[in-house]
């Protein structure tokens, strides 16, 4: 199902994707909220 979303929380779902520690996943969570 396609989302609405804007492109900063596409950007925080990138990051978090990518990170590799716990920290950085935590860190791209936070900025999707």
């Amino acid at each position: 199902m396609p989302t609405n979303v804007p492109p900063q929380y596409r950007d925080a779902e990138q990051r978090f994707r990518e990170a590799v520690s716990v920290q950085g996943k935590i860190a791209a969570l936070q900025e999707m909220l």
